[in-house]
């Protein structure tokens, strides 16, 4: 006989969340990951120049010339890191500033997931792109500009988790899914 289980998630979402969820979109994104992996090998590369040379031995303009690349992107990289988090978390403000709290319903079901949130918005197994459960989250990918934050702490229960865990491993294919296992010593 088929077993149809639903499992119901009321969550409340503040500006820490959003603004989380934001900036782990963008370094999910190809070239904001290889900015980042550049800005901080190029800032181990000057902190590494400076401390082999020492500060009062520098010669400035023999020292700093032959490594002008490395020192120009040392300093720009970051910078345009920078400049990305800070403009993310200003549209994160601003966005806030009519609402304190966003509050959202998500259905898991077999058909997929319907989101409550001002109107009904469903989304189908097959539109789900990824899967990852963390130790204090569950984050759903739809697409790879989007995602779906849904903390563990909204769950009523650690049953209505393994379900919803049933219900993903049911539903998606293996490699869409990185799913914790469950302990064997968990209570």
């Amino acid at each position: 006989m088929y077993k149809s289980e639903t499992v119901s998630v009321d969550v409340s979402l503040n500006e820490k969340d959003v603004l989380l969820c934001k900036y782990r979109l963008l370094l999910n994104k190809p070239k904001y990951g290889v900015m980042t992996g550049i800005s901080v090998f190029s800032l181990i590369y000057i902190i590494q120049l400076f401390m082999t040379v020492g500060l009062s031995a520098i010669n400035y303009e023999r020292d700093i010339s032959s490594h002008l690349p490395g020192v120009a992107i040392a300093v720009i990289f970051p910078i345009i890191i920078i400049l990305i988090l800070v403009k993310n978390w200003l549209l994160n403000k601003k966005e806030f500033n009519a609402e304190k709290i966003i509050r959202m319903n998500y259905f898991f079901s077999d058909f997929g997931i319907t989101i409550i949130y001002k109107m009904e918005n469903n989304i189908s197994w097959n539109g789900i792109s990824k899967v990852i459960e963390s130790k204090n989250n569950f984050i759903i990918y739809p697409s790879e500009n989007s995602l779906i934050l849904i903390p563990k702490k909204y769950f009523k229960d650690t049953e209505q988790i393994e379900v919803l865990k049933n219900i993903l491993t049911e539903k998606l294919p293996k490699k869409k899914l990185s799913l914790k296992k469950k302990s064997l010593y968990s209570t």
